[in-house]
This record gives structure tokens, sequence and C-alpha cells, in this order.
């Protein structure tokens, strides 16, 4: 055994069959008599098997049960010098994975563990293993971003280590999230806020993520009354960080919500908050979102005028993007469509054709088929407002059909297209159709389960 000692390995050799017990209990199985012992391993001790016990496990203390060599593994001392390392990889890792550098953050990260697995540093276990779980996540991979998170709370919780174990908390919430258990992590968040609030000195950026997540979680829940909260604070964390860019669009986000509960007046000054942090902000795109946003705002209070001006604003604006920041064409197209409706608001008819057209277009190049029923609605307008009922009709018609086959549809806009076409209807004589339609819808606000609430839409209906 002596070569293979030297070698840090140990040579077990088996029976020919394998460990199978002999015909005769208290008769050992050896090895075959032809059995060629290589040269090159040096010398190998063949052990007796005990009686009634099959070859090659005679140390065991149970059947059935491996008992693993121990390995000498060299531990690496907690020096200044090698804790400086495992930072220094910390912080590579981090900047490689702002710069969208995934794959080479993951390599310093596993490094840094490797280096705290040897030192025996729990901590840096707990925190590399909680960045793996980060990258895993930008990776939708949310089993593995599971795995890792679990293995990095339950080392961080051994820890006296608050800090980090809320953020390993928060990133398996988002694993969770990820694989549709909105339970756990709900759980996770709720035991990353108490985490948080025993350090209480957390940075902006950490509980800006920790009510994102919040929001997230409480809209995918349908809970949006509740969200409100965590998405206004995750804007302020946001602008104390000075991520204004990031604060914009979660301000636009909360303004979305508030729109669709109908507290105009709150969107409305939510979004003139957003367009207070856009002038701070150094990314061009931040004042065309926020203007948008308070385009839309106007829109819905009725006030089709200072909607239309804000439109065009927000046009100017879109000029001045650097050709390497084109704006995307889903939001082009909704920005045309808006456009066009504040037009068709204001009584411009005929110029609402060319940004319909534009919207249209876009909205066919990205698949959307809930954008193509909101333009074929509004040039059903369009065709109304001259007169043109069947021209109208179509639209209308073409419209419900595309809202049927889009993937996120809503029942408000099927309501309201639902409206235009019996108008269109009524106009040209065809009542009895009229009457059809409208009856159909009144179904929504009189249903027993989750009735219809828009008192607008009932009394137009009505």
């Amino acid at each position: 055994m002596k070569k293979l000692t030297t070698l840090g390995l140990t040579a077990l050799l088996l029976s020919t069959t394998c460990g199978a017990y002999a015909d005769d209990a208290q008769k050992p199985v050896g090895p075959a008599k032809e059995f060629v012992i290589p040269p090159q391993l040096g010398d190998i001790k063949i052990k007796t098997a005990e009686p009634g016990r099959p070859a090659g496990l005679e140390n065991m203390m149970t059947p059935g049960t491996i008992q693993q060599v121990p390995t000498a593994m060299p531990e690496l001392p907690q020096t200044p010098e090698s804790m400086e390392k495992v930072h220094k990889l910390e912080k590579e890792g981090e900047k490689l994975f702002g710069s969208n550098m995934a794959d080479q953050a993951l390599i310093k990260w596993q490094e840094a563990y490797g280096l705290c697995l040897e030192m025996k540093y729990a901590e840096g276990q707990g925190r590399q293993l909680t960045n793996m779980c980060r990258i895993f996540l930008s990776r939708g991979q949310y089993v593995k971003a599971k795995y890792m998170g679990e293995n990095a709370i339950e080392i961080l919780g051994e820890t006296s280590n608050k800090a980090d174990l809320g953020k390993a908390r928060v990133a398996l919430a988002q694993a969770y999230f990820g694989l549709d258990n909105s339970v756990w992590a709900g759980n996770q968040l709720e035991l990353a806020l108490k985490n948080y609030q025993e350090v209480g000195n957390t940075s902006a950026t950490d509980s800006a993520q920790l009510t994102a997540i919040c929001a997230g979680v409480l809209l995918r829940m349908g809970k949006l009354k509740e969200s409100l909260m965590f998405l206004q604070s995750c804007a302020t964390y946001l602008e104390q960080g000075g991520e204004y860019h990031s604060s914009v669009a979660k301000r636009v986000a909360s303004t979305s919500v508030m729109l669709g509960l109908g507290l105009y007046t709150a969107a409305l000054e939510e979004a003139n908050r957003a367009l207070a942090t856009a002038r701070n902000s150094k990314n061009p795109a931040s004042m065309p979102v926020a203007l948008a946003c308070i385009a839309n705002c106007y829109y819905c209070l009725g006030e089709y005028g200072n909607a239309l001006r804000n439109f065009e604003e927000c046009f100017k604006e879109t000029a001045k993007l650097p050709e390497k920041m084109p704006m995307p064409d889903l939001s082009r197209a909704n920005l045309e469509l808006g456009y066009a409706h504040s037009l068709i608001g204001c009584g411009y008819y005929e110029q609402a054709r060319s940004p319909l057209a534009k919207a249209t277009e876009l909205f066919k190049k990205e698949s959307s088929a809930i954008g193509q029923a909101q333009a074929s609605n509004a040039l059903g307008v369009v065709e109304e407002s001259f007169g043109n009922h069947e021209k109208a009709m179509v639209h209308f018609q073409q419209a419900l059909d595309l809202h049927s086959v889009a993937n996120q549809k809503s029942e408000k806009l099927q309501i309201a297209i639902t409206q235009n076409l019996a108008a269109a209807e009524s106009r040209a004589g065809k009542n009895t159709e009229a009457k059809l339609h409208l009856a159909s819808i009144m179904a929504a606000f009189t249903r027993a389960k989750n009735p219809m609430e828009d008192q607008l839409l009932e009394c137009r209906t009505m």
C-alpha cells in the first residue's frame, strides 16, 4: 500500500462475484486465482471476508452501509490576506454581474465560495450561494436558484448576520415566485422583512429590492391596493439610492395600478412625481416615459387637450433619444395609440388616422392582439364619426375578434367595444342586433360571482 498511500488513495479489491455470498456461509469468497495485479498499482493486500458477510465489506459496522474513506482536506486559515481575496472576488463578481456578464461573475463567485469553504467561513459561503442564486434567477433557471437560495439560508441561519440572511431570503422568494409558488415567496419576504428590521441599517438598494418583490407578489395575487404601498416605497428607496430611471419606472407602475382602480386624480399626482424624478435622471428615456404617463392620466380624466399637449411633448423628447437607444416597437405603438385617442377626444378624427395606421402596423409586428383590438376600436370610432356605419361595424367586430384571441384579455375593453358596436348598429337602424349586444354585456354587471364594478360602463350600457 506504500505507493498508493503516497498518492492519497486507497485500493479495495472486491471478489470476482462482486461481493456475493458464498455457498457456504462459513467460507469466504476470494478473488479468482488467475487475477493479475497490475505492477503499476504497487502492493495490494487482499483482506479475508468474515464468515457470513460479503467479501469487501469486512470493516462495515452494518451490512449495506458505505463507509467513506476520510480524506485530509487542507484548511485555509482566516488571515487578513485570505479574507481580502474573498472580498475582492465578491466585488469583481458584482461588477461583472452589473455589466450583464453573468458567466464571468459566476466564475468569480464560485472561486470565492471555494476559498470560504476551505476557511470554514460560513458568512462568506452564504453570500456566495446567494450571489449564485441571483445568477440563476437572471437566467430564468428557477429550480437551480431555489436550490442555491435554500442552501444559503441554511448556512446563514446559523450565523448572526441578519442582513445577509435577509438578502438570501429575498433571492429565494424570487425563485419561488418564478416557480409560481406565491405562498412560499410571501413567507420568505415576511421573514426577510423581520431580518431587515433586526438590522435597522439596511441600504436603500436592498430595501428597494425587497419592496419591489413584495409588490410583485401582491400584484400576482391580484391584491392591487395592497401593492401600491410597496411600489411607492420602492420608488422612494430607488430615488434615495440615485437610481432615478428605475424610480420613474416604479412610479409609472403605481400610476397604472391607480388608473386600473379608477383613482384618476391620485394617479395624476403620482405621474407628476415621476416627471419630477425624471428631470434628475441622466437616462434620456426617463422624460418620454413620464410624459406619456401624465398624458394617459389626463385622458382618463377627460382632459383631452392636456393629454394631447403632453403626448406632443413626449414625441419631442423621443426624437432626442440617441440612435443606440431606440424606443421599442411596442412602446412606440402604445404611444401612437394614445396620441390617436387624444386626437379623437379633441375631435380631430381625420388626423387620428395616421397614428392609428402606425400603431396597427407596429402591433402586428409585435403580434400584440390586444393592441390591434384597441387600434381597430379607435378606427371604428373614426369611421362612425363620419357616418360610415357599415365600415365602423366592421372595425368593431374585428376588434372583438382580436380581443378573443389575445393572451391577456380585458373585460372592460370587451364591454366598451361591444357598446360601440351596438351604438353603430342602432344608428344604422339595426336595433334588434344592438339590443342583443347590450343585453349580452349587462350580465357582467348582474352576475352573482365577481360582478363588474364600473358605474360608468354600466350606465352607458343601460
